[in-house]
C-alpha cells in the first residue's frame, strides 16, 4: 500500500530530531531552528515508514492547504528549539522560544491635548481623524476649512514586552514580545496540552480553515475526506494518524504512528507504526482490516524462526510413513474374505463341519396359486410333510372371533368406563 505520510527530517544541532511532513507538496521544515529539511513530498520515497523505531521526534508539520495560510507544525518535543527570526538569539535549552532582541527602537504616536484622539502614528493621520480632510502645521491640526481644531502632542511608545528607556524599548517581558510574520506557526506542547503559539499571534492568525486545535489534539481535515490528526494520549504518548479514501478499492487507507511519552529531557521517540485499511469510505469505513505492527517484520530473529519452521514441516512430509494402518486393513480384508467363502459353501453344500445337512424348502411356505400348499422339510437325508392346510380355515375363524371380541371389550371399557381424575 502507498505511503500516506511522508516527513521532513531536520538535523537540530542540539536535539538531532526529525519532524514529519503531513504536507502534500513542497519541503517543510518543521521545527527548524538551525536544521536543514530534505525536501521530502507526500506519498513520495522516502516515506514515513522508512524512519527508525527509536528515532528522536520534535514534531509533526502540517503542510498549508490554501493560499497565504500558515504551515503548521504540533510540537512533541516541548523543548526542541524553535524558529528563530532575524534579530533574535536561538533558544538555549531547555526553553524552546527564541530569545528576542534586548533593545529596539521606539516609536512616537500622536494625539490632540485634551480631545480623546491619541495613538496616532503620525500627525496627519491624527488631524484627518479630527476633521475629514484636515492637515497639520508643525504642532496644530487645521480642519480642511482653515479652522484650527487641536494643538499636537506626542508621546513615545514601545511594542509589547518593551518598556520606554529615553529614545528606545527596553526588554522587559520576553513571553509577551510578539514574533514577526514569518508563515510558519506553531501548535505547543505544554505538558500534555496543545495551545496555539501565545508569542505568534499574526501566523497563527493565518492557520488554515481546515486545522482544528484542540488541547489534546490537532487535526485536520481536507475536502477529499483525508483526515490528519495528532493526538496527545493521557499517559503522555502520542498518536499520528492519517487516513486517506480510495475510491478505486472502496477502503480508507489508514496509516498510525505511535510516539512515546517525553523523557526528562524532553526527547520524544517514535515507538511503532502500522497500516491497515477499512472498508467503506466516509460514513460508510467500517472495521475492515486491523492495523498491524511492521516493526518486527524482516528481522533476522524473524527469518530464522520462519526457516526453522518451514524446516519441521519438510522433515515431517518427507518422514518414513506410518504403515500400522495398512497392516490392519490387510487383515481385515483376509478375515471378511473367509467367512464370505464358508457362506458361498454352505449355500452351495448344505452340510456343516460336523457332518449335519440343513435343507429347508422355502418355497414351499409360498403357495403356488391363490390356495394353500403341504409343507415340506429334508432334515438329515430324511424328508418330511405337514399337510396344515385342513386346518387353515379354524385357525382362520378362531383368531377372527379372538379380534371381534377383544374389540367389543375395548368399545365397552371405553364407553362405562370411569374417567380417573
Amino acid at each position: 500500500m502507498k505511503k500516506l505520510i511522508a516527513l521532513a527530517v531536520l538535523l537540530f544541532a542540539s536535539t538531532g530530531a526529525n519532524a514529519y511532513d503531513y504536507g502534500t507538496t513542497g519541503m517543510v521544515a518543521g521545527l527548524a531552528g538551525a536544521g536543514v529539511a530534505l525536501g521530502l513530498v507526500f506519498g513520495a520515497v522516502p516515506a514515513i515508514g522508512t524512519i527508525a523505531i527509536g528515532a528522536a521526534v520534535s514534531g509533526i508539520t502540517f503542510d498549508p492547504t490554501q493560499t497565504g495560510a500558515s504551515v503548521i507544525t504540533a510540537q512533541l518535543n516541548s523543548k526542541a528549539p524553535m524558529t528563530t527570526p532575524a534579530g533574535y538569539t536561538a533558544p538555549v535549552y531547555p526553553n524552546s522560544q527564541p530569545v528576542p532582541p534586548s533593545t529596539v527602537t521606539s516609536s512616537a504616536t500622536y494625539g490632540l491635548s485634551g480631545q480623546p484622539y491619541s495613538g496616532y502614528a503620525t500627525k496627519a493621520a491624527l488631524c484627518n481623524a479630527r476633521s475629514a480632510g484636515g492637515y497639520a502645521v508643525s504642532n496644530d491640526c487645521y480642519s480642511a476649512g482653515g479652522g484650527w481644531t487641536g494643538t499636537i502632542i506626542s508621546s513615545v511608545s514601545c511594542p509589547s514586552g518593551y518598556t520606554v528607556s529615553g529614545s528606545n524599548c527596553v526588554l522587559s517581558s520576553a513571553s509577551a514580545v510578539q514574533k514577526p510574520a514569518d508563515g510558519k506557526c506553531v501548535i505547543v506542547r505544554t505538558g500534555n496540552t496543545f495551545a496555539v503559539d501565545p508569542q505568534d499571534s499574526v501566523d497563527c492568525a493565518a492557520k488554515p480553515a481546515t486545522i482544528e486545535v484542540q488541547p489534546s489534539y490537532v487535526k485536520e481535515t481536507l475536502p477529499d475526506g483525508t483526515v490528519k490528526q495528532v493526538t496527545l494520549n493521557s499517559d503522555g504518548t502520542a498518536t499520528a494518524t492519517q487516513s486517506k479514501p480510495n475510491t478505486s478499492t472502496n477502503n480508507t487507507e489508514t496509516q498510525t504512528s505511535n510516539f512515546g511519552a517525553p523523557a526528562a529531557d524532553g526527547t520524544v521517540k517514535l515507538t511503532g507504526r502500522a497500516e491497515g485499511a477499512t472498508s467503506g469510505i466516509g460514513t460508510g469505513a467500517g472495521s475492515g482490516v486491523t492495523a498491524f505492527d511492521k516493526s518486527g517484520l524482516a528481522t533476522e530473529s524473524t527469518q530464522t524462526g520462519i526457516k526453522s519452521d518451514t524446516a519441521a514441516i519438510k522433515d515431517a512430509l518427507t518422514g518414513t510413513a506410518d504403515t500400522t494402518l495398512a497392516g490392519a486393513q490387510t487383515g481385515f480384508d483376509s478375515a471378511a474374505s473367509a467367512r464370505a467363502s464358508a457362506l458361498n459353501g454352505l449355500n452351495q453344500n448344505p452340510t456343516d463341519t460336523g457332518g449335519f445337512t440343513w435343507g429347508f424348502d422355502i418355497a414351499s411356505l409360498v403357495p403356488a396359486q391363490c390356495g394353500c400348499a403341504p409343507l415340506t422339510m429334508t432334515i438329515q437325508g430324511h424328508t418330511g410333510t405337514f399337510d396344515w392346510c385342513p386346518y387353515l380355515d379354524q385357525a382362520r375363524d378362531i383368531l377372527g372371533y379372538m379380534v371381534y371380541v377383544g374389540t367389543l371389550f375395548m368399545l365397552v371399557t371405553t364407553l362405562v368406563g370411569t374417567k380417573k381424575d
